[in-house]
């Protein structure tokens, strides 16, 4: 029974890519099927099926991607690296709209199997050369990773007529840090810089918790320093004063004032004392309302652990020189070699119950 059903879900996926009327009637079944069944084999040809879908009716399928990306949560390594490789074909090849599940993505760059973060990584590479592509879904990617929790509902998916759930996670410091890292050095405009310094400052007001707060800061100390950086922080420092009061966020933001101070004088120097005076009145406040900071830390900027924020900004810029160099080998190694490299190592080819490899051009 269970290789007739899987028999026939290829069959059907097959004339689905012939008949609009049959696409529509029949899709959600083969949706439910790639959240439902059992057999791996299966789940990984339905994603390959469902990306020709997207490539034949792309206006059918764009409500349904959600299941495709919920693949990349999948707990056989199979299926999510070829959840990977479709979606990087969609994504790459404008195929499918960016949207808010992109952060599923951002989350494989950490998965515990190389291949698949080695495909998420050159994802994101290669996203980074499609103009502002990868800039516009950062404080999307950014948000979503800061509320992801097992009681977030962030990670509910209403877009389709039926709710399609992508298992919960906690992204833990460390994750969120080592992500973050790998994509904020794709930032190195200073244009760029200073607008999404300006947007994660409009999101500390939405923040509801303190994770949520630190990794803000995080994001917004990784970035690049200069004077406009620096008078964005300036104009909109009421948005994340309140936020002041935890260590961490003060210490992450503070930290840029010390980073400012390397930079040529002239008007940036008005901005940065202006902003470390900010710095300085709102730890003062945050003392006289009981706040939570620690004086005995000793959080005043004159004397923060320097050592520490010179090694953070070496790193950052050891990150983005690798990026630039990266860059220019680019034409050494292209996302038709690795997948095709990683394929064949790892012997991943979706096949059909016959044995036979399913001739997908996609993949």
């Amino acid at each position: 029974a269970e290789y007739m059903g899987s028999a026939a879900c290829l069959a059907l996926s097959r004339f689905s890519l012939v008949s609009w009327t049959i696409c529509e009637r029949y899709l959600q079944l083969l949706c439910t099927r790639l959240d439902r069944s059992s057999d791996a084999v299966l789940r990984a040809n339905l994603c390959v099926a469902l990306g020709d879908v997207a490539t034949r009716f792309p206006n059918l399928m764009d409500p349904w991607t959600p299941h495709l990306y919920a693949r990349l949560r999948d707990h056989s390594p199979f299926v999510r690296t070829t959840a990977a490789m479709v979606l990087t074909h969609l994504v790459l090849n404008d195929m499918v709209k960016v949207r808010g599940q992109i952060s599923e993505m951002a989350l494989c760059i950490v998965d515990e199997t190389k291949s698949i973060s080695d495909k998420a990584k050159l994802f994101f590479y290669e996203l980074s050369m499609k103009g502002n592509s990868l800039y516009n879904i950062l404080p999307d990617i950014i948000s979503k990773l800061a509320d992801s929790s097992p009681d977030s509902p962030s990670l509910m998916k209403e877009e389709t007529k039926f709710i399609t759930t992508i298992p919960s996670v906690d992204v833990g410091e460390s994750t969120f840090k080592s992500i973050m890292s790998y994509l904020l050095a794709f930032i190195s405009k200073d244009r760029q810089c200073e607008s999404l310094v300006e947007k994660l400052c409009f999101r500390f007001r939405a923040s509801r918790t303190e994770k949520q707060s630190r990794y803000l800061a995080f994001c917004i100390a990784e970035l690049p320093t200069h004077d406009r950086v620096v008078k964005k922080l300036l104009e909109h420092f009421n948005c994340f004063s309140d936020k002041l009061v935890d260590p961490v966020v003060y210490d992450l933001m503070s930290s840029l004032v010390f980073k400012a101070r390397k930079l040529p004088k002239g008007d940036a120097k008005t901005f940065i004392d202006e902003l470390e005076e900010k710095f300085r009145e709102a730890l003062k406040k945050g003392d006289e309302e009981g706040g939570d900071l620690d004086r005995s830390k000793s959080h005043d900027i004159s004397i923060i652990n320097k050592t520490q924020l010179i090694k953070s900004t070496q790193k950052g810029r050891q990150r983005r020189t690798n990026v630039r160099s990266t860059r220019g080998r680019r034409n050494k190694v292209t996302l038709k070699d690795i997948l095709q490299s990683s394929s064949d190592e790892e012997n991943i080819h979706p096949v059909d119950n016959d044995g036979d490899i399913l001739s997908q051009s996609r993949v």
